[in-house]
């Protein structure tokens, strides 16, 4: 009797802990990222990128951030606005022409406004290293207007808007400074699509287009500041570097 007690107890005891196991493993958390295979951080950047706008030089600041997967592989959003004062000429009524039928301009003292923004995408080579290569994408929308530079800067002064694509790689030298920060210097080309056909009347009566794409595709120079996640904590139980690069 007190052997079948015995192991009528163990019996129970058993289902007991398989029944406590299956129950683990139903509620133990379920990631998108296994955190043991893929190291996940973030990081930011703020951009002062060099180019032609129109013929004349153009100076653009932007911000970027993105998510950094095994520190070599990131995706993120990006926005880069023209800052110089490009200017254009001024803008007649219809039916305007200097010596039959003079008018006077609708829209004086124009300059461009440029800007754009969307995913960034990138890959860094050797992170670990003091410096290292990297090249990137930038895919985006933006607008293309003018305003008038008497007024400040603004969505709201904005006239003549036309909505543009824009498609920008880049690749790039990174210095490291510290685990949490660097700096990069890229050497890029911006492709901008989908300008209209949109047309104005310059001072001489002449009907001419206002935008056209190879005015803003260009050649492109960056400086970057780099702040984030960018190396595992020294002597850390998640550290993927090797001697020679990352495993």
């Amino acid at each position: 009797m007190k052997r079948t007690i015995l192991l009528v107890q163990s019996i129970i005891t058993l289902l007991g802990a398989g029944h406590i196991a299956l129950a683990q493993r139903d509620y133990e958390p379920e990631y998108l990222f296994d955190t043991k295979k893929v190291k996940l951080t973030v990081f930011g950047n703020t951009s002062d990128e060099f180019s032609f706008v129109d013929g004349a030089n153009a100076y653009s600041i932007g911000s970027s951030g993105a998510f950094l997967f095994n520190y070599q592989y990131f995706i993120g959003m990006y926005n880069l606005d023209v800052q110089s004062d490009i200017m254009r000429d001024n803008i007649y009524p219809n039916g305007h022409h200097p010596v039959t039928n003079p008018l006077d301009p609708q829209y004086v003292y124009n300059s461009i406004s440029f800007h754009h923004g969307g995913l960034w995408l990138g890959y860094i080579h050797k992170p670990n290293k003091l410096l290292h290569w990297g090249a990137d994408l930038k895919v985006g929308m933006g607008i293309i207007a003018l305003y008038d530079r008497d007024l400040e800067m603004s969505v709201f002064n904005e006239h003549h808007k036309d909505w543009i694509s824009v498609i920008q790689p880049e690749v790039n030298i990174e210095f490291n400074f510290t685990r949490w920060f660097r700096i990069g210097l890229g050497l890029g080309y911006r492709q901008v699509f989908g300008v209209d056909n949109t047309e104005y009347t310059n001072d001489q009566g002449q009907s001419v287009r206002l935008f056209e794409p190879g005015q803003f595709s260009s050649p492109t120079g960056t400086i970057k500041f780099l702040v984030g996640g960018f190396a595992p904590r020294p002597h850390g139980k998640n550290n993927r570097f090797g001697e020679n690069g990352f495993d």
